[in-house]
């Protein structure tokens, strides 16, 4: 019987979700307040980013960061929460591990009078993120509010794709500073700038057209780019290359919508 070598990225995707799933039948009570999307949204951009690392640096990288997040678990469960009088294990007292991560209590969504939901009857701190998007003065919708995490969280994916390229992939592809290194590291670049602006725009709603337009252009240019980059390269079916590539097209896909509504309206004020 030959011995099994755990080369493909699914190997890794296997070892983070494994770790989600006994993380949460151990300390999934201390997320029940939050909304499944975002609970899910959770798990897909952590598996993306350790997945994604693998393939770019190599797994000493990505298990090293992985490592890193338990290690920050660990600390936040055994010491952080016990200092502010919570159980790291149990979550009690929940009134004051709810209010300690900004969640509303029961008693703050019966003042919003926001109904509980049979479902959840007699722990109303279930549903707390929905009673705050519920309150009054806090009206946007649930499918907005997830659109927009998505949004933010595909820029701040972008920033950390050229932090990757710039202080994992440049130092292990080049021994010394030259030429071919700084324009090695001016892609990374070109991720951050284009990171920076989309983040720009999904954090503020009133952000000017100006912005916007550039930011439009930005993703389509970058999309541009990368398609031709990992055509020429003979790699645009690599899971770097996929998932640089689909972060890029959803970015273009979120900025093209923004633009549209925000232009929809200016039209609709001016009539």
């Amino acid at each position: 019987m030959t011995n099994w070598i755990p080369e493909t990225p699914w190997f890794d995707a296997a070892v983070v979700l494994g770790l989600f799933a006994l993380g949460n039948v151990l300390f999934g009570h201390f997320e029940m307040h939050k909304p499944r999307w975002k609970r899910a949204l959770k798990v897909l951009i952590v598996t993306s980013i350790i997945v994604l690392l693998s393939q770019m640096a190599g797994r000493v990288y990505a298990f090293g960061m992985l490592g890193a997040l338990l290690g920050f678990a660990v600390y936040v469960h055994a010491v952080w929460l016990p200092q502010r009088g919570v159980n790291g294990w149990t979550g009690e007292p929940r009134a004051r591990y709810l209010r300690l991560v900004g969640a509303p209590t029961g008693k703050e969504m019966a003042e919003a009078h926001f109904p509980p939901d049979p479902l959840f009857e007699g722990d109303q701190a279930l549903q707390s993120d929905v009673a705050s998007e519920a309150s009054p003065g806090h009206e946007t919708p649930r499918l907005a509010v997830a659109i927009r995490t998505v949004d933010r969280a595909l820029g701040w994916s972008l920033v950390l794709f050229g932090c990757v390229h710039n202080f994992i992939a440049a130092p292990l592809s080049f021994q010394q500073l030259s030429t071919t290194a700084l324009w090695f590291v001016t892609g990374g670049m070109a991720l951050w700038y284009a990171g920076f602006i989309n983040l720009m725009r999904s954090h503020d709603a009133n952000s000017t057209r100006m912005l916007r337009i550039l930011c439009v252009l930005t993703n389509l240019s970058l999309l541009v780019f990368v398609l031709t980059f990992a055509s020429v390269r003979n790699n645009l079916f690599a899971p770097a290359s996929l998932a640089l590539i689909g972060t890029v097209v959803l970015l273009t896909a979120f900025s093209l919508v923004s633009n549209r509504a925000y232009f929809h309206s200016k039209a609709g004020r001016a009539g």
